[in-house]
């Protein structure tokens, strides 16, 4: 079973603040699942990751 993980533990892993998680998730960029709480695959990280890995992100 593939682990999911929070928008706190996505935003420490990038270096972003948790707004810019959620902002990624709301604008579509970035899936995600609403268990409660919003939860990312990591593979979902992953794909999103690669794609954006030349943009520079936000602290």
């Amino acid at each position: 079973m593939e682990k999911f993980l929070t928008v706190k533990e996505v935003a420490q892993k990038m270096s972003v603040c948790q707004r810019t998680i959620i902002r990624h998730i709301k604008q579509k960029k970035l899936r995600a699942s609403k268990m409660g709480h919003w939860r990312i695959k990591e593979s979902d990280l992953e794909i999103f990751f690669n794609a954006n890995a030349n943009t520079k992100h936000e602290k």
